[in-house]
């Protein structure tokens, strides 16, 4: 049988002959058979084909009909007269209806991290199939995706090994087996090679990082802020999608280090203002205050600051600086500024109200008054009474 794909066993009557071809059978037979008799056909496939039937048997004389069963074999009757052969040649032609098996391809990995195809070695098209005829020859291609390579790779057929499966390329990527007379199953396993590094940096930059980056390997980068308004508030790396899961990371000047764990990680940073702070202080103490409204120090660069200076009983407010500059204040002893990228100092001067002093008297004369005395001083005079006048009493502000 073509292709060793079984056994063919015929049992004939006497007389009757049939030579396979081509025939090492040099002399001329003429045998003689009588009407139908019966000649039998069994036909034993070998493993991965099936037996569908006799398609036909064609002798000398025509055709010959028969019938088969379930078994594989398959009868008919040989008609009366001579069957005249030659060399070379045969008496009848019996043609089989053999069929090869196809068996299902299972492939099995993690479709998120590469792909598998198995493909006819000779398909110019490089079709991928999931099944395959006994004994085709096939090659599987393996893909991992981005950050992933092969872990390990296996053709199964049942609970064994497929015995020719192996590995035709140096990349690890391409193996070739034949396909047994039964269903497998081709398992591989991908692990990461590398991971994806993301960042979120809020009113700043980093600089340095590499995306992906290979597992173990050392990661540093640097940090720097939009503008020298803001200061770095936090950082920490952890793993993408799960913030609790954070990376170990040390920072020796000004460049920060991790080591690349085996997941994907996010390198997070953030930058906040500055915050700076603002003093008062008041000349002479005692002379008035400064008051900071609705804030309290230190505060955020870039924040508008309201403040109010209130001299107390019997002072002014003399000068007010902010920074050394000196500010004019509202109506109400208001100012407003806008918090700069540095130590404020508001400073108030205050000075002693001076009043008038007037007199009121009759038949008297003051002398030694001036017009205005700073408060707290000390005012001298004298008094002198008209002519027979002596003074009865003096005193100030009704006092």
């Amino acid at each position: 049988m073509p292709g060793n794909k079984g056994t063919l066993t015929i049992s004939t009557p006497n007389g009757f002959k049939l030579w396979t071809y081509p025939s090492t059978d040099t002399t001329t037979k003429t045998p003689t058979v009588t009407a139908n008799n019966v000649v039998t056909v069994t036909v034993n496939t070998n493993e991965g084909y099936t037996f569908n039937g006799i398609k036909s048997v064609t002798s000398q004389m025509g055709n010959l009909n028969g019938t088969s069963n379930n078994s594989g074999t398959y009868t008919f009757s040989v008609p009366v007269g001579t069957f005249n052969n030659y060399k070379g040649t045969q008496n009848a032609y019996i043609i089989l209806d053999i069929t090869t098996n196809q068996y299902n391809i299972t492939k099995n990995y993690n479709t998120n991290e590469g792909e598998v195809i198995v493909i006819d070695r000779f398909d110019s098209t490089h079709t991928s199939i999931d099944k395959a005829y006994y004994k085709e020859n096939l090659w599987v291609s393996i893909e991992p995706k981005a950050n992933y390579k092969i872990k390990s790779v296996s053709c199964k057929a049942g609970e064994n090994d497929v015995s020719d499966f192996a590995q035709a390329s140096t990349t690890g990527k391409s193996y070739t087996f034949t396909m047994p007379a039964s269903d497998v199953t081709i398992n591989v396993e991908f692990e990461l090679d590398a991971c994806a590094i993301t960042t979120d940096i809020k009113n700043g930059t980093i600089s340095g990082i590499t995306s992906p980056a290979a597992i173990g390997s050392d990661v540093s980068f640097t940090l720097a802020p939009t503008d020298d308004t803001y200061k770095l508030d936090s950082c920490k790396v952890f793993k993408t999608g799960d913030e609790a899961t954070t990376v170990d990371v040390t920072e020796s000047n000004g460049t920060y280090k991790f080591t690349m764990p085996d997941y994907p990680v996010t390198v997070s940073a953030t930058f906040v203002k500055k915050t700076h702070d603002v003093t008062t202080s008041c000349t002479p103490a005692e002379g008035g205050k400064v008051t900071i409204i609705d804030k309290t120090s230190p505060v955020t660069v870039g924040d508008s600051v309201n403040i109010n200076v209130a001299a107390n009983a019997h002072y002014e407010i003399e000068a007010v600086t902010v920074n050394s500059e000196s500010v004019t204040l509202g109506e109400h002893g208001d100012y407003t500024f806008v918090m700069p990228n540095k130590d404020v100092t508001i400073s108030a001067t205050f000075k002693k109200k001076q009043y008038s002093v007037t007199t009121n008297g009759e038949k008297v004369k003051f002398d030694g008054l001036n017009d205005k005395y700073t408060w707290g001083d000390t005012v001298e005079f004298t008094v002198t009474p008209d002519k027979w006048y002596s003074v009865k009493s003096v005193y100030a502000n009704d006092a």
